[in-house]
């Protein structure tokens, strides 16, 4: 997961709270981590497990939210993806049991209120019937309880990102969306 990725989500969530009068201080994000080491094959599909991270989103500038996030995806790099890794190994469960366990666990209310993930697809061109394919627009199921998922993509050098949420409860996933892209400015500005 890209914390540049993760930082640019956060800015859009607080453009929206912002706009909506609200107060937040964080938001308790599932993100996708991949376990497969880059040794491994991908023939057999993607080997990825949860991880929850709270998204800053109150009290502070786009440097200072991507620092926080840094810190705290560095912190799950360094120990607790290993962690789940080495204790998926050490008990040997086959990888249908670990999404069903991930399955699951997307059900529990009180656990997580945003899921979050980056899918990278391919990083050059892909033709069908010799036309090229433009864009991407990935997708992920929105989980019972939730109102808003993201899936992000990396295809032919640009990224591009996927919106779903429950009319109902975001009636308003313009201001998000137009939140992200000025999160981006704003990092790319101090970027430069």
């Amino acid at each position: 997961m890209s914390d540049v990725l993760l930082a640019i989500v956060a800015g859009g969530l607080r453009r929206l709270f912002e706009r909506r009068g609200e107060e937040v201080e964080k938001v308790r994000t599932m993100v996708s981590v991949n376990l497969r080491r880059a040794t491994e094959s991908m023939i057999f599909g993607n080997d990825v497990a949860p991880y929850f991270l709270d998204l800053p989103t109150a009290g502070t500038d786009a440097p200072g939210r991507y620092r926080q996030i840094i810190a705290a995806a560095e912190e799950m790099r360094s120990g607790r993806v290993q962690g789940a890794e080495a204790l998926i190994e050490a008990a040997g469960l086959p990888p249908a049991l670990v999404q069903s366990v991930h399955a699951r666990l997307a059900f529990d209310p009180g656990l997580f209120d945003l899921t979050l993930t980056h899918v990278p697809a391919a990083p050059l061109p892909i033709y069908c019937l010799g036309a090229k394919m433009r864009r991407v627009i990935p997708t992920i199921p929105l989980f019972s309880g939730r109102g808003l998922a993201i899936a992000a993509t990396h295809y032919n050098g640009r990224l591009f990102l996927g919106l779903l949420a429950d009319k109902s409860s975001m009636p308003d996933l313009d201001v998000l969306r137009l939140g992200i892209t000025e999160s981006l400015t704003d990092l790319a500005r101090v970027a430069v």
